[in-house]
């Protein structure tokens, strides 16, 4: 593989690369969002098993100060021990099933530059993090490692939703769509329905056509639900999810989707990392990055292709 070019690479990839969901990073910072995301993975661990899950804290400071640890020398325990303790006890409180490998760690440095390094070396398939609205935080950390990770991201709001029933899934019948349903298909335990929308938009150059804008729009309707059809067949799914189709010209792409995930009372928004384009294969999709910026109140997973993105990167590195 050495000597192929990166087309071939990108190619051979996308015919090899297998999704997986396997390994979990799960990112605590000592706040009460701790309970929060503990909570959340261990509801999701009871519809689909995980093989390992990580629970890391980074602080930047581990070392007791001096003058401290002289005037109180019951606290000369390291504190990363300290710290690995309590968020051990946080894990313990839930039952876990069984086969499932727990680990705390907690470690010092930069968080969001320790967390990406530290998923990569554990080759976790997903980080959880939370997404603060009200609890102290920016969410400036969760943002850019989001963008910044080469595997899925599931950001957890500050409420969680009492079930997990209504899985919204936005598609552009591209290859990440198709893995979104794969991966909300997982999440959906017996009873649980997924549900997808897809926003076409009418071409600007729809009057040269000879056709009014109400016409094209009706044709790239009709165009998006025989693509949809399509999307369902090849999927073979056994049973069809519901689908809405909407305008994506008349509103903000976001807020349409937004919009419809309260309309349906969705539990979670599962969404690929990127559409169509290419150009950025570890960035953020242009949709991602909307609803990124914008939703704070329903749980969403960013799927990303670890190994495609891990593979791609590394023949970056050989040109």
């Amino acid at each position: 593989m050495e000597n192929m070019g990166l087309f071939h690479i990108l190619i051979a990839m996308k015919n090899s690369a297998e999704f997986n969901l396997n390994v979990v990073v799960v990112c605590l910072d000592l706040s009460p969002m701790d309970n929060i995301l503990i909570s959340y993975v261990h509801q999701i661990a009871t519809i689909r098993k995980f093989r390992r899950i990580y629970f890391l804290h980074v602080c930047k400071e581990l070392e007791l100060p001096e003058k401290l640890a002289d005037k109180y020398p019951d606290l000369l325990a390291p504190l990363d021990e300290s710290l690995e303790h309590d968020i051990k006890q946080k894990v313990d409180n839930f039952t876990w099933a069984k086969g499932i490998e727990l680990t705390v760690d907690v470690m010092e440095g930069n968080p969001i530059r320790e967390i990406l390094h530290y998923s990569h070396v554990k080759e976790s398939d997903m980080i959880v993090m939370g997404r603060k609205k009200q609890l102290k935080g920016s969410g400036v950390a969760s943002s850019r490692i989001s963008r910044k990770s080469i595997c899925s991201v599931l950001l957890v709001p500050e409420i969680l939703p009492e079930k997990l029933e209504r899985i919204l899934i936005p598609i552009d019948f591209a290859a990440t769509s198709e893995r979104s349903y794969r991966v909300g298909e997982s999440f959906a335990k017996k009873g649980a329905l997924i549900s997808m929308i897809h926003l076409y938009h009418v071409p600007h150059g729809y009057s040269k056509t000879g056709k009014s804008y109400e016409e094209f729009d009706t044709i790239m309707l009709q165009n998006a639900q025989k693509e949809f059809r399509h999307f369902t067949k090849t999927l073979n799914m056994k049973a069809i999810p519901d689908s809405h189709f909407v305008n994506g010209d008349k509103e903000n792409p976001e807020a349409i989707i937004m919009e419809y995930a309260g309309q349906i009372s969705a539990d979670i928004i599962v969404i690929g990392s990127k559409g169509k384009s290419t150009s950025a294969f570890i960035l953020l999709g242009s949709m991602a990055e909307k609803l990124l910026s914008t939703n704070d109140t329903v749980p969403m997973l960013i799927v990303k292709a670890r190994e495609e993105n891990m593979g791609l990167f590394e023949a970056l590195k050989r040109l």
